[in-house]
């Protein structure tokens, strides 16, 4: 019998009903998971056509990754697009209208 061996919340994303539902997921996903998988992430967000959960898992990647400043902090680029992204996307995972996304930074 052969073993599943997604974690359950790749599982959850792969099987999400809906946008909204991807949205919840990527809000709750803890940062150890985020970055180890954020190919997977990505993928699926990406196969749903879902660019608002992709370019939040961008994000998320390039602050988990980030070089901090001598007080801890993100680099501006990064901080302020995650924030206001996590909050449009809490919005929208709550029932709210979607909104466009903040433009990915490729460079980040």
């Amino acid at each position: 019998m052969p073993m599943n061996t997604l974690l359950p919340i790749i599982e959850q994303m792969h099987n999400a009903a809906d946008d909204r539902a991807r949205a919840d997921i990527l809000l709750r996903c803890p940062d150890g998971v985020m970055l180890k998988y954020a190919d997977v992430f990505r993928d699926a967000c990406r196969r749903a056509a879902f660019d608002p959960g992709e370019t939040l898992v961008h994000y998320r990647e390039a602050a988990l990754m980030a070089v901090r400043d001598a007080n801890g902090l993100l680099p501006p680029a990064i901080a302020g697009p995650l924030e206001e992204l996590r909050q449009a996307m809490a919005r929208f995972a709550a029932g709210g209208r979607p909104q466009e996304p903040p433009a990915a930074d490729t460079d980040l």
